[in-house]
Order: C-alpha cells, then structure tokens, then sequence
C-alpha cells in the first residue's frame, strides 16, 4: 500500500529521468493495488494515479481542496472507463462536505451520466464508500 500526499505532474515525472522507456516499464509492470491520496488540489493529479497504478483495487482519496466531489468522481470514471479498468474496485472519499443529500447527488450523478456498471455508494460520517464489480 501507498500513501502519498503529494503527486509530482506528468511534466516532472518525464522529464526527470532521461530513459523514458525505463519509466514507461516502470509503470506498465508495477503491482501496486492500495493506494491513498490525500490533499488534492487539482483533478490532473488523480488522473495521473491511474496511468501510474493501473492495477489499484483501492484508491482512497483525503481532504479534497477546493475540488467538487461530484466533478472528482465523474473525472475519475471517466479516466477508469478510458483505462478499461474491468476488475472490481474499492473507492473511498474522506470529505468535509459528507451530508446525506451529497450521498443521493453522487448516486444521481453516477446513474444519469453512466460512469459506473454494477456499483454501491454509502455514506459513514465523513466518508463516502463506492465499490464496483
């Protein structure tokens, strides 16, 4: 598992290291399936985490900065789809804006747009947990 708290852009990750294809493998073969990111503040860093982790059957995100959780989730389905990522998936969202009616606009958001097949969403205090099968 894999904690991180600060996620480097796509520009620092290729840029500083000049034998790309060694970064490319790097990221292909990788076996990572836990991970927790926590303090974000702009959507590209979740989306880098699933050409980085393709393998995640956790990802947990923390304290979401400025970042509407309705946007976050359908950025992060649609990255999942585009990554034909098929095998079943835990995802859990700490968030200060964790009020019942968020819970039913997350569900809502999933269902008319179509990001998810097979999913569960329920709320616990201040998280939110979505898995898919």
């Amino acid at each position: 598992m894999i904690r991180l708290s600060e996620l480097p852009s796509y520009q620092d990750i290729y840029e500083s290291d000049p034998d790309i294809k060694a970064i490319n493998q790097f990221l292909k073969n990788n076996k990572v399936t836990k991970l927790t990111l926590e303090n974000i503040s702009n959507l590209e860093q979740i989306n880098l985490i699933f050409d980085c982790f393709p393998r995640l059957q956790y990802f947990a995100l923390k304290n979401l900065i400025n970042i509407d959780l309705e946007l976050a989730l359908e950025r992060i389905s649609l990255k999942i789809n585009a990554n034909k990522i098929f095998h079943p998936m835990k995802f859990p969202i700490f968030a200060a804006e964790a009020e019942c009616d968020k819970l039913q606009k997350l569900k809502q958001t999933i269902e008319s747009k179509k990001l998810l097949k097979n999913f569960t969403i329920h709320r616990q205090f201040n998280r939110f947990d979505l898995q898919w099968k």
